[in-house]
This record gives structure tokens, C-alpha cells and sequence, in this order.
């Protein structure tokens, strides 16, 4: 059995007549291993290295100056993000995510070489081209953070809006002990999310990994917030209303 080399891919797809190029981003990339699932195991075939997929966000940029259009948004809703599991095979070129059972298969030209990886999702194709052979560092997992317990009023003082100069605005709340933070605006998922205190000031967004870190004046007021957080651009939001 023949596996796919590592390297690095771009996509490009076509919805609606237009040509969009999927890139990722710098330093997002992991390198997915094989392990031959039961039914293959007669093969008695080592571990063995496939192709790059992203760890992290991707860039969607459209071939066109008209700007965002509904098929685009579409594609982006619908693109495989972020994928980091196991692949197994069931042939030379054809794969299969573990949990999610995402099928990719591997073309090859007429010297045997792989040049590209097809992922089918949510009902899209979407086609990798190759454009390098030399496979990038192993995928570290984030430290888990350090969640602390806060006292409530501590808490209260990060509630309220926020507006960022994209035109996004956050809402931060409490139920309980539970903070939850919500996003509205264009190209955002907005959630609400569970949110958790790192420190009184820094907060991380479990699902996402992102970061929620809480700017002060100097009477200690919480007048903005600094924002990483892969699900929407980084930006400083400026708080517009106090709980």
C-alpha cells in the first residue's frame, strides 16, 4: 500500500460560477497520522505520514472585486475550518477521518506522484492542490488554562457591550457563576459561548480557544477588550455600556 507524502495544499472551488481559493494561514499546520483501522490490519502496514491539512483558521479570498457574496458566505459556512484526527485508509488513495468518517482521496499524475487531496463535506468538494513536499513541525496541542474562581463582583465588573471598529459587537453576561459572551455581526459565529476567568482580567473561550482579555483605566474600570479568538478577527472592542 502506497500513502499519501506530506506537504502543504491550498483549495480552490467553484460555487456559483465563481473561483475561490482557500489559503491557510501562517504556522496552522499539522500533519495527520495514519493507523491502520481492524479490517486492515492483514496488511501488516506501518504508520505512515498523509498529507497537511490546517490546524487553526483558514483565509477564504474570492477571485473577484465584487466583494463577499452570498455563495461565498456560503462556501465558507459549509468548508472544513479546522481538521486535526486520525485518517485511516481503505485503499492506495482513499482515506477516512476517524470520529468524523470525512473521506479524502489522494490524485496522482503520470509519474506516481500525489498532487492533490479531495475532500468531500457537507455535500461540497472541495480539491487541495500540492504545493510543497517538505511536511511542516508536528501539530502541540495548547496548555489547557488555569481556571481560577472569582468572586462576583469581580466578575460584574467585566459585563456589558462592546463595539469593535469592524462593526462587531460583543454582549459579556452572567447566569450564576457562568459567564457567557456573544458576538453579532457579519462573518461571526455568534454563539452565546461559556466563558472562563484565567485571572480578573483574562478569560478564555472553551470551545474555540480563544482569548477575552479585559483592558482598565486607571480607576480600575473596565473600559474595553482585547480579542484572539480564531471565530472572529482579533480586535479591541470599547465597552458602550455598563451593567
Amino acid at each position: 500500500m502506497q500513502f499519501i507524502p506530506a506537504g502543504t495544499y491550498y483549495a480552490r472551488a467553484k460555487v456559483g460560477g465563481k473561483s475561490i481559493r482557500v489559503s491557510p494561514d501562517t504556522d496552522v499546520y499539522s500533519t495527520a497520522r495514519l493507523r491502520l483501522p481492524d479490517k486492515l490490519k492483514e496488511l501488516r502496514k506501518p504508520v505512515a505520514e498523509v498529507g497537511t491539512f490546517g490546524q487553526g483558521r483558514i483565509k477564504y479570498e474570492a477571485e473577484t472585486r465584487n466583494g463577499y457574496t452570498s455563495k461565498k458566505k456560503r462556501l465558507i459556512k459549509l468548508a472544513p475550518l479546522s481538521i486535526t484526527g486520525e485518517l485511516l485508509p481503505e485503499s492506495e488513495t482513499r482515506f477516512f477521518e476517524r470520529m468524523s468518517a470525512m473521506p479524502f482521496t489522494g490524485s496522482r499524475n503520470d509519474e506516481g506522484e500525489v498532487t492533490r487531496l479531495t475532500v468531500e463535506f457537507s455535500g461540497e468538494t472541495f480539491s487541495y492542490k500540492k504545493i510543497s513536499k517538505q511536511p511542516p513541525k508536528g501539530y502541540e496541542p495548547p496548555k489547557p488554562p488555569v481556571i481560577v474562581h472569582l468572586d462576583t463582583n469581580v466578575l460584574d465588573a467585566c459585563l456589558g457591550d462592546y463595539e469593535f471598529s469592524t462593526g462587531i459587537k460583543a454582549t459579556m453576561w452572567r447566569n450564576g457563576d457562568q459567564m457567557l459572551w456573544q458576538v453579532r455581526g457579519k462573518k461571526v459565529i455568534p454563539g452565546p459561548f461559556s466563558v472562563y476567568p484565567e485571572s480578573e482580567t483574562n478569560f478564555y473561550l472553551k470551545l474555540s480557544g480563544g482569548q477575552l482579555i479585559f483592558i482598565k483605566n486607571e480607576k480600575g474600570e473596565v473600559t474595553a477588550v482585547n480579542v484572539h479568538d480564531p471565530w472572529m478577527p482579533d480586535g479591541v472592542g470599547k465597552k458602550t455600556k455598563n451593567e
